[in-house]
């Protein structure tokens, strides 16, 4: 196994997860906006299957944004746990030079497998954000057809 290699890979798709999430993030945000504006504009003139249409748009989009930044957080181990980059922060000189180089191939093993789980993690979010995306979008055009048709529950 190359490690260094699967590090970087692993790294590289960690920002690509995070690009997508950030992109989504300012969607949600954007459809979220909209969806308040409109329903503090038209709330008196809606009918009420496209109000609830409306609302139900509006918390799938929270939901997506809570799911989207939970997926953007940093994930950090505590001090005195972890490798690379996190562990030199809270390291002297000295002590990374005592580190051995069968230790440090062990820190790097532990490295792939701690950001391989961050990344499915975050993975795992983005997709479950893209679903109330998906969702809130759908809820959104019933509530338009609803409110032009003038359809009521």
């Amino acid at each position: 196994m190359d490690l260094p290699h699967e590090i970087a890979t692993v790294q590289a798709e960690l920002g690509r997860v995070d690009a997508k999430a950030t992109a989504l993030l300012g969607l949600a945000g954007t459809a979220a906006s909209v969806a308040a504006g409109t329903a503090a504009f038209t709330v008196t003139r809606l009918p009420g299957g496209a109000l609830i249409a409306l609302w139900t748009m509006a918390a799938l989009l929270v939901s997506a944004v809570l799911v989207l930044l939970g997926a953007i957080r940093p994930t950090l181990p505590r001090p005195g746990a972890g490798h690379g980059w996190v562990a030199y922060a809270y390291s002297t000189a000295a002590e990374l030079a005592a580190i051995s180089t069968v230790q440090h191939i062990q820190d790097r093993r532990a490295d792939l497998v701690r950001l391989s789980r961050i990344a499915r993690t975050k993975y795992v979010l983005l997709r479950a954000a893209v679903d109330l995306l998906r969702t809130s979008v759908a809820a959104g055009v019933l509530a338009v057809i609803l409110a032009v048709t003038g359809k009521g529950i």
